[in-house]
């Protein structure tokens, strides 16, 4: 199974991605903010990123990490029209709100592929 990055800056998400994904036989981690993905990013296989995080300049982080593990993009449904047409480098999109079970699906997917 994968290592999984989570970088969530809202707790009760974090929590049930972490949740799912350690159910599935994934280990996690989770991180609040960018920097804290920046150093961690490394040591994941796939990154779950929430795209709505505060004080990031999301295209850069997007750019950044997935230079270094498979990413995963959690995205507002309603900013889902800026993710799919302006950021490079996400492997997967999923818009919130979801099901654990897409979510883990897809980092099962993205693990495989690494």
């Amino acid at each position: 199974m994968a290592r999984v990055l989570i970088v969530e800056d809202e707790p009760s998400i974090a929590r049930i991605i972490q949740f799912k994904l350690e159910r599935e036989g994934h280990r996690t981690r989770w991180v609040e903010g960018g920097e804290a993905a920046r150093d961690r990013a490394g040591e994941a296989d796939v990154v779950v990123l929430d795209s709505a995080l505060p004080e990031v300049d999301l295209a850069t982080l997007v750019a950044e990490l997935s230079r270094r593990s498979r990413l995963l993009l959690l995205v507002d449904s309603r900013s889902a029209r800026m993710a799919e047409g302006g950021l490079q480098g996400a492997d997967e999109v999923l818009r919130k709100p979801f099901r654990p079970t897409q979510l883990a699906r897809l980092v099962r997917r993205l693990g495989e592929a690494r």
